[in-house]
C-alpha cells in the first residue's frame, strides 16, 4: 500500500524500513525475493517516472545515499539480480536512473503537473541533480573499494618488474582471496538454468556466464518484441538458449511471458508456418485443465495470455485447436469439436462487437443464439448448447470484456476519467499505451477525487509485487553474498558509460574549478579503474573526456572561470602519467600524447616573436653596416627599422657611413607573451 502512498511522510517511512532491512545482512539473508520486488517498487519506481514528485525523488535519493555507503550491498545487488535470469537488473537500473537525474532533471517536470514553478522549484531541481551526482560518485567509490585487492596485486606485480597481466578480457586474479567467508555454492545457486553448466567454475566465472546468458536472452526478447516473434525465436535458437522443438519454444514463451509483447505472441501463435502451428498446438495443450469450465470462461483464461491477431485465418486456426482441447477436457459437452469451434468463434465476434464504440448496430441476444446453431444428420438446425446457456454466455461477455491480463487493471484505473476518446483507443488496441505504473503512479489521486483510482492502483502494484516475488523465488530465496573482487569488471562495463556521461555533463555545467574538483576526481577514478581492469575502450573514453575539457585545442579567455576549469582538467590529465597506474592506460596514451603535442604547439605559438613591418633601408646601409647584416640574418630582410633619420654622411651615399642608425625590434601594444606562456604551461 505504501508503494502507492500519496503522503510523502508515509513513503519516506516505507523507504527507511526498506533501507534498514537491506543494511542488515541477517535480515536480508532470507528475503531475496521480497527485496527484489520492493526495491524497484519503492526506490526505482518514482525515480524512473517521466513526471516524478520532487519530494519522493529526494526521499529515494536519500535512501540510495544510505545504501551506497556499503560496497558489499552494491555488489550483492548485481550478483543477486543482474546475474539472475529470472530477476530484474537492479544494479543497472539504479545506475541508469542516477545518470539520467544527474544531468537531465529539471523543474519543468514538476511544474507541468501543477507544481510550483519559479526559483524555489529550480533550486530544488538543482539539489536533486547534486544528490544524484553524489550517488554516482558513491557508486564509483564503492566499485574502487571492492577492486582494491586487484589494484594491490597489480601494483605489486608492476613494482617487481613483472608487468601486470592485461589481456583483452581483463586481468585474471583467480588466486586472490575472497573478501568474505567461503560459501556453499549449492545453497546459494542463482539460477537452476545455469547451475549445471557452471560446475567447476569459480564464483566470478559462473556469474559472468550467467550474466552473458541473460544479456543474450534480453537481446532475443527485444528482437521478439520489436522485429518479429520468429526473428527473436530464431536468434535464441542460434545462440543455443532455446531448443528447436515446439514444446521447448512453447515452454519458453510461458516462462518469459511477462517480458514478451502480447501482440507479437499472438501473431506467432496464429502464423501459417508448420513450426509456428506446432508451437501454437503445444501452447494450448499446456494450458491448465478446462474441465468443468464454461467455454467462454476457458476462452477468457487462454486469451488472457496473448492478444488475438487481426486476420480471420489466424483466429480460425487458434479457435480450431482450442475447440479440440476443450472437447477433450469436457467429453459430451458438445456433439463434436465443430460445434465448440462455432461457439468459440461466435464469442470472439460478440466480444469485438459489444465493446467496440464504433459499432453502429449491436449484436442482440437473439442474433447470438441464432448464429450458434448446427445442422444435424437429419437436416435439422439445433443450438450447439441449450438456449439458456447461450444466453448466459452472451450476458457474461457483454458485461465483462475478454482482455489480455494486465489491461483489466488499466481499464479500472482509468474508469473514472473514461471518455469517448479513451474508448476509441481501447477499441483500436491502444489500451496497452495506458501505463499507470510509469505514467500515472506519481499523480496525486487524492487531490483529484480518485479514491477508486487509488484503490485500483494499489491493487495493480500489489499484483505486480506478488508476480515479482514468485518470479524471484523460482531461482531460490537465499541471498547470495558476493565474495570475489572480479565482479567489478562486469559491473564497470555496465555502469561505466552511464557514470561517464553524468560526470562529463556535470563538469561542463560546473560554474568554476572548485565545484568541478570532485567531478575531476571521479573521472580520474573511473579512468584508472577502467585501465586497471583492462577495459581499454572505456579508459579511452574517460581520458578523452578529460582531454576534450583541458583547453589545449580551444583555450578559454584569460582570467575566466572556464580557463580555471581547463587548467584543472589539464593538470588532472597530466597527473595520470605520473601515478603508479600510468602503466595500465594502454591505448589511452595516444590521447595524452596528442594533448601534450598540442600543448607544446600552443606554447611555441604564444612565445614566438611577432615580426614588425618597417620602412625599407637603403641598399648601401643594409649591406655595409655590420649591425644591419646581423639583424637580417636573425629576422630576415625587412625586419630592420631606423631609430632616427639617416645622418648627413649616410645621405651623401658614402659606402660604410658611420652615421647609419642602429635598428631596434618592437611589438604591438597590449601583447603579453609571458602571461600567455605561463597560462599554457
Amino acid at each position: 500500500r505504501n508503494c502507492a502512498a500519496s503522503d510523502p511522510v508515509a513513503y519516506s517511512l516505507a523507504l527507511r524500513l526498506l533501507v534498514a532491512i537491506l543494511s542488515l545482512p541477517r535480515l536480508r539473508m532470507g528475503l531475496r525475493a521480497e527485496l527484489g520486488a520492493f526495491y524497484p517498487l519503492l526506490v526505482l519506481r518514482c525515480l524512473e517516472q517521466q513526471q516524478p514528485e520532487q519530494a519522493n525523488v529526494q526521499a529515494a535519493l536519500g535512501a540510495l545515499q544510505g545504501l551506497l555507503v556499503e560496497p558489499q550491498l552494491l555488489v550483492d545487488l548485481y550478483v543477486n539480480f543482474d546475474c539472475d535470469l529470472q530477476a530484474s537488473n537492479l544494479y543497472e537500473r539504479t545506475v541508469q536512473v542516477l545518470s539520467k537525474l544527474a544531468h537531465s532533471y529539471d523543474a519543468d517536470s514538476d511544474a507541468s503537473k501543477g507544481g510550483k514553478a519559479g526559483p524555489e522549484a529550480a533550486a530544488t531541481a538543482a539539489g536533486i541533480r547534486k544528490e544524484a551526482l553524489q550517488c554516482c560518485l558513491q557508486v564509483i567509490a564503492a566499485v574502487e573499494s571492492w577492486a582494491k585487492p586487484i589494484k594491490d596485486a597489480a601494483l605489486r606485480a608492476s613494482e617487481a618488474d613483472i608487468g601486470p597481466s592485461r589481456p583483452s578480457q581483463g586481468p585474471n586474479f583467480s588466486s586472490l582471496p575472497s573478501m568474505d567467508r567461503e560459501r556453499d555454492s549449492s545453497s546459494n545457486s542463482l539460477s537452476s538454468s545455469t547451475s549445471n553448466s557452471a560446475k567447476g567454475l569459480s564464483e566470478a566465472e559462473r556469474l559472468a556466464a550467467a550474466k552473458n546468458t541473460k544479456e543474450l536472452m534480453a537481446k532475443g526478447v527485444n528482437l521478439f518484441n520489436t522485429k518479429g516473434a520468429l526473428k527473436g525465436v530464431e536468434f535464441l535458437m542460434s545462440q543455443g538458449l532455446l531448443e528447436s522443438s515446439p514444446a521447448a519454444v512453447a515452454s519458453f514463451l510461458r516462462n518469459q511471458h511477462d517480458q514478451l509483447d502480447k501482440t507479437q505472441l499472438g501473431e506467432l501463435l496464429g502464423h501459417h508456418e508448420d513450426f509456428a502451428i506446432a508451437v501454437m498446438h503445444a501452447w494450448i495443450d499446456s494450458e491448465p485443465s478446462m474441465s468443468s469450465q464454461a467455454i467462454d470462461q476457458a476462452l477468457r483464461r487462454m486469451l488472457g495470455g496473448f492478444r488475438l491477431p487481426g486476420e480471420a485465418q489466424k483466429i480460425d486456426r487458434i479457435m480450431e485447436k482450442f475447440a479440440e482441447r476443450y472437447c477433450k477436457d469436457n467429453p459430451g459437452r458438445f456433439a463434436n469439436a465443430d460445434a465448440a469451434y462455432v461457439l468459440s468463434f461466435a464469442v470472439i465476434m460478440l466480444n469485438t462487437d459489444a465493446h467496440n464504440p464504433l459499432a453502429e448496430r449491436r449484436l442482440g441476444k437473439a442474433d447470438f443464439v441464432a448464429m450458434n446453431h448446427q445442422q444435424t444428420e437429419e437436416g435439422l438446425m439445433v443450438p450447439v448448447l441449450p438456449v439458456a446457456q447461450l444466453e448466459d454466455i452472451y450476458d457474461r461477455v457483454v458485461r465483462d470484456e475478454i482482455m489480455v491480463r494486465g489491461e483489466i487493471s488499466n481499464r479500472d484505473f482509468a474508469s473514472s476519467r473514461t471518455s469517448t476518446r479513451n474508448r476509441l483507443a481501447a477499441a483500436m488496441g491502444w489500451t496497452s499505451l495506458l501505463q499507470p505504473f510509469k505514467n500515472l503512479a506519481g499523480n496525486n489521486s487524492s487531490s483529484r477525487g480518485g479514491g477508486k483510482d487509488m484503490q485500483a492502483h494499489r491493487r495493480y502494484l500489489q499484483e505486480m509485487a506478488e508476480r515479482e516475488v514468485v518470479r524471484a523465488a523460482a531461482s531460490g530465496n537465499v541471498w547470495c553474498s558476493a565474495s570475489h573482487p572480479e565482479h567489478v569488471r562486469p559491473m564497470l562495463q555496465v555502469g561505466g558509460p552511464l557514470l561517464l556521461q553524468a560526470l562529463s555533463a556535470a563538469f561542463t555545467a560546473a560554474q568554476d574549478a572548485a565545484s568541478a574538483a570532485p567531478l575531476l576526481a571521479g573521472l580520474l577514478q573511473l579512468a584508472k579503474l577502467s585501465g586497471l581492469l583492462g577495459l581499454d575502450r572505456q579508459c579511452e573514453a574517460c581520458v578523452g573526456a578529460l582531454a576534450a575539457r583541458c583547453g589545449v585545442f580551444d583555450p578559454a579567455s584569460m582570467g575566466s572561470p572556464a580557463e580555471s576549469k581547463q587548467l584543472a582538467a589539464l593538470q588532472a590529465l597530466l597527473g595520470l602519467t605520473a601515478g603508479p597506474e600510468a602503466g595500465f592506460l594502454g591505448s589511452s596514451w595516444v590521447i595524452i600524447l596528442r594533448c601534450v603535442s598540442a600543448l607544446d604547439a600552443l606554447k611555441q605559438e604564444l612565445t614566438r616573436p611577432l615580426p614588425v613591418p618597417t620602412a625599407p633601408a637603403s641598399k648601401d646601409a643594409s649591406t655595409s653596416n655590420p649591425f644591419s647584416r646581423m639583424f637580417q640574418s636573425m629576422f630576415g630582410t625587412g625586419s630592420v627599422s631606423s631609430s632616427s633619420p639617416t645622418s648627413p654622411a649616410g645621405s651623401g651615399g658614402g659606402s660604410g657611413a658611420a652615421g647609419t642608425a642602429v635598428p631596434r625590434m618592437s611589438l604591438p601594444a597590449g601583447v603579453d607573451v609571458s602571461g600567455k606562456c605561463r597560462t599554457a604551461c
